[in-house]
Order: structure tokens, then C-alpha cells, then sequence
């Protein structure tokens, strides 16, 4: 009988709840959950042999990667970060790319990456794509998922001490004012009156168990919502997989760390662009301010992806078992 493994991360002061939502896509596949594996320690594993989707943005310790022999992969909605590029492409981490290859790319950015190193590799869209609407109603509730969070807010220069230390030394906290006045000017009184604002980072003092729990209450959320804001990949591409209607706030992503991530992916959902100088254009017709009331279809583009990733996730699970 084969062993299974989930993914967890490394969390510390706060972890990102989009994590654990990857993480949930994955189990959906998952006949069960023997035991979960941290990201960042992939390499020091060396219980039975497990299979493991292994999903998402790879890595912050590029150091311990490639994973233990023991790991038995399924490498898809895989993300190679420009951040760590030069460690992520040693020959060992090719060569054990290429063993493990047909490899998903989750975005551009990694499609080319992998391919001009050599590896056989394919666009998979994000796992998260594949969720499923297991809710039979909507709620009237507008959401605001850390919408423009890379803008300095109270929301994210005062959500620690170190960061509201950095807000000051950086000069952050003369600009509070401007995510207001982007929103005010994007939707009109009614929605910014009625939207409830959440965020994706929590406090690492959650259990694991904790923070599943934390992540299925955000899908849920987002199955359930009338409108959802977000400047979040892992809450866009749900709120597509669930049918609610999202709109992508494109701000503040200057550096390669970002745009990597966000390259091709931002075609999949309606997403407003506002640059350096707040010009503001979009991927879909904007007339005006955004209502509570929006008849916004999204795009469908991101149901290519479901078919393969269901393949892929399915033969990988119902393949040749893993003796224990």
C-alpha cells in the first residue's frame, strides 16, 4: 500500500494562508494523508517511501533542495522562484528534475526556465484550479483579500512590530493614504462601505491542524461570496475554480521576485493594472466604478488547465503502489 504526504511550510513570525489552500488542492487527489512534509526540509526526510504532489512556490532554503530519495513526486503547478534561480538549477537539481519530468510549470516564467535547462516540462496552470463548489449558496458578502497589500496599510505595516518598525525607518506610514484613495477611485461608496476586509497571513502560533482549518474557512468564503478583491494568486484562481466573480488588483509588484509569479498568470483572471505613476488599465472593459452589484463574467481561460491536472493528479495517485 502506498504512503502518502502534504505538504506543510516553514512559518515564522506569520505564514500565508494561500499555502495551505495549495495544500488542500493537493488533498482532494489524496485517498489519505499519512503524514505531512515541511517544504523547506525536503531533503531530510527519510521515513517509507511517500508520495507527494508537491505543488506551489519552491523554495525559501534552496539549500536543501533537491528532495530525499524517499520522496516520490508529482511535480506540477510548480513554481521555480527568480529569487533562487542560480541554486534551483545546479546539475543535481536538473538532473533530478529531469528523473521526475513530465514537470507542470504553474506559470511562464518557470516553463522557460525548465525547458532551457533541459527538463520536459508543460504549462499547468495552478492546482488550485481545480477546486470544486461543494456549496449550494451565495451569501451577499464582498471580500477585500488583501487587496493591493503590497501598498503600505495599517493591515500590513502594523500586522508585527518588526514591520511596523520598518513602516517608519522606510517612510511607509506618510503613504497609508494611498490604498484608500486607489480603492475609492476603482469601486464605488456602496462596495467599500460593504466589503469585509481579510488577509492571508496569519499568526505562526497556529497549529498545522489550525491552519488548515484557517485555509478551509477561506474557501469557503470565497465559494460562497458575491465579490471578491484580491491581489492574492491563491484567492483569484479558487474564486475561478468556485464561479465568483474576482477581480485581480495588479500594484506594487516591481521586482523579478513578483512579476516571475505573476507572468502569464494575471491573463487568467479580470485584472486592473495600475502602475508606478497610478495609470490605471485593465484586461476587461471598465466602465466606471465597480458596483456590488457587478455583472462581470471571468474569463474561462483557466479551465484548459483542469482536465491535465486531474490527469496527471489522478494517474499519479491510482499508479504502481510504493511497498511500505
Amino acid at each position: 500500500m502506498s504512503s502518502y504526504g502534504l505538504l506543510t511550510y516553514l512559518a515564522w513570525p506569520e505564514y500565508n494562508a494561500g499555502d495551505y489552500i495549495q495544500s488542500l488542492a493537493a488533498a482532494r487527489f489524496l485517498p489519505k494523508v499519512d503524514r505531512y512534509v515541511n517544504r523547506e526540509k525536503l531533503n531530510e526526510y527519510s521515513g517509507t517511501p511517500l508520495k507527494l504532489i508537491m505543488n506551489g512556490w519552491f523554495m525559501h532554503r534552496p539549500a536543501n533542495w533537491p528532495p530525499s530519495e524517499k520522496i516520490l513526486p508529482l511535480v506540477t503547478s510548480f513554481h521555480l522562484n527568480s529569487q533562487v534561480r542560480e541554486p534551483m538549477l545546479s546539475q543535481k537539481s536538473v538532473d533530478w528534475f529531469k528523473k521526475h519530468e513530465p514537470v507542470g510549470c504553474r506559470d511562464v516564467y518557470t516553463l522557460d526556465v525548465l525547458s532551457k535547462a533541459g527538463v520536459n516540462c508543460y504549462l499547468s496552470g495552478c492546482l488550485t484550479s481545480t477546486f470544486e463548489n461543494d456549496y449550494n449558496y451565495r451569501t451577499n458578502d464582498i471580500y477585500f483579500a488583501d487587496a493591493l497589500f503590497r501598498v503600505p496599510g495599517w493591515s500590513t505595516s502594523a500586522r508585527t512590530p518588526r514591520e511596523f518598525i520598518k513602516a517608519i525607518i522606510s517612510g511607509d506610514l506618510a503613504k497609508l493614504s494611498q490604498r484608500s484613495r486607489l480603492l475609492k477611485e476603482l469601486f464605488d461608496e456602496e462596495v467599500l462601505k460593504e466589503a469585509k476586509s481579510i488577509s492571508h497571513y496569519h499568526p505562526a502560533r497556529h497549529s498545522e491542524k489550525e491552519r488548515f482549518s484557517v485555509a478551509e474557512d477561506f474557501l469557503m468564503k470565497y465559494a460562497t461570496a458575491k465579490l471578491v478583491v484580491t491581489s492574492r494568486i491563491h484567492c483569484a484562481i479558487p474564486c475561478l475554480a468556485f464561479g465568483t466573480p474576482v477581480i485581480f488588483l495588479h500594484f506594487g509588484f516591481k521586482n523579478e521576485f513578483d512579476t516571475c509569479r505573476l507572468k502569464g498568470v494575471t491573463d487568467l483572471f479580470n485584472t486592473i493594472f495600475i502602475d508606478e505613476h497610478e495609470n490605471i488599465s485593465s484586461n476587461f472593459v471598465l466602465n466606471g466604478k465597480i458596483g456590488s452589484q457587478p455583472t462581470l463574467e471571468n474569463p474561462a481561460l483557466f479551465r484548459k488547465f483542469i482536465p491535465v491536472l486531474r490527469d496527471a493528479c489522478n494517474s499519479f495517485v491510482n499508479g504502481i503502489s510504493v511497498d511500505v
